[in-house]
């Protein structure tokens, strides 16, 4: 399905790498491409959504908020969901035990994130460093970039990292987009979008291949 089609796209960016004389550069995480492959990411699921719904739009779980903890938590929500499969591996989705309100004291404060002094590259960097802590902290399948894409708490995670960038860009930095040193000089946008149609096109042959196994069976 989509959801199993998302969680492998973002596994597949996750193993991209640039190679220069000098260093290994990986696209979409430790790099400038960070926020803005993500956000492309987001757009697309919410754009195939729209094609369902077209008053949909993502929802952001802010996680500098004490009182979404118990919302976003909540058995009826986003607690439960250790029946359900990662899309390459097939194993249960699991998180491990932990305080939600304990490690939102080693958050610090998003209003530090969109310090209107601050650059893109230090802004970027820290904004990341606050996601990871969040992934490596709620643990499991949320941890390695490789499976982070099967727990539905990875998109309304994200969605406040985005919400958080969009935020700091309001404060007069629209176009602002440096590379860092150690990554490629690019905005990944358009490189995205055609490796997605690409990876669909593989998926859906696939796909195909094993309906026409079953049916010779």
């Amino acid at each position: 399905n989509m959801f199993d089609e998302l969680a492998i796209i973002h596994h597949s960016i996750g193993l991209l790498k640039f190679y220069d004389d000098q260093t290994t550069n990986i696209f979409g995480h430790a790099s400038a491409s960070f926020l803005t492959w993500h956000r492309s990411f987001l757009l697309y699921l919410e754009n195939d959504l729209q094609n369902i719904d077209p008053t949909l739009s993502l929802p952001y779980w802010d996680w500098t908020d004490r009182s979404s903890m118990d919302a976003i938590f909540a058995t009826d929500f986003l607690s439960n969901f250790n029946d359900w499969k990662e899309a390459e591996s097939g194993k249960c989705i699991t998180r491990e035990d932990f305080d939600p309100h304990d490690f939102l004291t080693r958050a610090l404060v998003w209003k530090d994130y969109i310090n209107p002094q601050k650059f893109w590259i230090d802004f970027a960097r820290d904004l990341e460093a606050v996601h990871n802590m969040i992934h490596s902290t709620i643990g499991g399948t949320l941890r390695s970039t490789s499976t982070s894409a099967n727990d539905p708490l990875f998109f309304v995670h994200h969605t406040n990292v985005d919400r958080i960038y969009s935020l700091w860009q309001n404060y007069g930095h629209e176009n602002e987009y440096e590379p860092f040193a150690d990554s490629p000089n690019i905005l990944f946008i358009s490189f995205f979008l055609s490796f997605v149609k690409k990876k669909k096109k593989r998926m859906k042959k696939k796909k195909k291949k094993k309906k026409k196994k079953s049916t010779l069976r």
